[in-house]
């Protein structure tokens, strides 16, 4: 199946009681999307599916972190959300499904993504605003926040070989790749290390024909320590601040399905 769309979304505003003067509220932002793909599915000796989407999006009214400072130093520095940027985000996904035997299926999914923050209008406080003085997270000509370049996910699952009276089990392990990207352009610290997690589950469905479901898994094998946000705070607070991704853990789950 080929196929062309194009769809016009918002994300809405909202409103915030301790905000900085003039700033309580913000409007939604607007993005026109744009895409252009492709959805296959083949037999032979590796049956599978094969989908690929190009695509190009425009936004406007952005909403944009920033920092809110007062010169006189009267109140400490807050944060608020303005309607200030406009920006494109292009790229590509492909994902794919193969069935290399016959228990045994290969997925890999990956994004490429180029972003850019291509203004930011101007804002200033209204006269006699106690924080007069406005500082975006981010600048122009930098990629969105949060936006890597490159990422991907490749999945192994085996199905194991038991009796359907048993139910259906299988082992899975699921590697995740993601690319270096940005989360504050403005701090020096706000650019993120990629990073790699690698994932392991056995699932256990209808329980010997039971409406039980159990599931067995270890997140972050190999424990890796990694950043997932950094706010942009160091120019208004003086201090950086981030958050740190999960480490390994593990456990199991039990589902009754009504």
């Amino acid at each position: 199946m080929l196929y062309t769309k194009y769809a016009r979304g918002y994300r809405q505003g909202s409103v915030n009681i301790f905000g900085p003067e003039g700033f309580q509220t913000h409007g939604p932002e607007e993005v026109d999307s744009y895409e252009l793909g492709a959805k296959t599915r083949f037999g032979g000796p590796v049956p599978g599916t094969f989908n690929v989407a190009l695509f190009y999006n425009d936004l406007e009214d952005q909403q944009i972190q920033s920092g809110f400072v007062s010169s006189a130093g009267t109140v400490a520095p807050t944060t608020g959300i303005v309607n200030a940027g406009s920006s494109t985000i292009q790229g590509l996904e492909i994902d794919t499904s193969l069935l290399l035997l016959r228990d045994l299926t290969l997925s890999l999914a990956y994004t490429y993504l180029d972003t850019e923050l291509k203004e930011i209008e101007p804002v200033t406080a209204p006269p006699g605003a106690v924080y007069d003085t406005i500082l975006p997270t981010a600048t122009p000509g930098s990629d969105l926040a949060q936006s890597p370049r490159h990422s991907a996910t490749t999945n192994l699952t085996y199905r194991l070989p038991v009796s359907g009276q048993l139910g259906d089990m299988s082992v899975a392990a699921t590697h995740v790749y993601v690319d270096e990207q940005e989360t504050a352009s403005t701090s020096p610290f706000g650019r993120l290390d990629a990073y790699n997690l690698l994932n392991l589950n056995m699932n256990w469905n209808a329980i010997a024909s039971s409406p039980f479901d159990a599931a067995l898994f270890v997140t972050n094998v190999t424990d890796e320590e990694y950043t997932v946000y950094v706010p942009g705070l160091i120019n208004n607070v003086g201090a950086e601040f981030r958050v740190v991704g999960l480490p390994r853990m593990w456990g199991a789950r039990l589902r009754y399905n009504f």
